[in-house]
């Protein structure tokens, strides 16, 4: 569930994801939001957007750490087995290089 920082109430569900969240981070806008779950998933949702869902970026390897670049344009994915941090465009969801 999602809940207002000022007021401290219920603003919405995150609809989409169907297991435990295990790692979270929100851009430095505010309007996306990046979920890792329990079952070595990572999405990517611009979750201020009517009608958007979470769009599925990575998988197979346990996301450890998710951190937006300051600007908002990249999201860092720490991945547990493979000790490597993968890199991906917020705009287009595909991973650099």
């Amino acid at each position: 569930h999602v809940f207002s920082l000022e007021t401290g109430e219920f603003e919405e569900e995150l609809a989409g994801i169907d297991n435990n969240i295990t790692v979270l981070a929100v851009s430095p806008d505010g309007r996306r939001l990046a979920v890792a779950t329990e079952r070595n998933h990572a999405f990517l949702w611009a979750w201020r957007d009517e009608g958007s869902a979470p769009v599925h970026i990575s998988q197979g390897v346990r996301p450890i750490g998710l951190a937006f670049s300051p600007d908002g344009r990249w999201l860092a994915v720490g991945a547990d087995s493979r000790k490597e941090v993968q890199l991906f465009d917020v705009e287009t969801k595909q991973a650099r290089g």
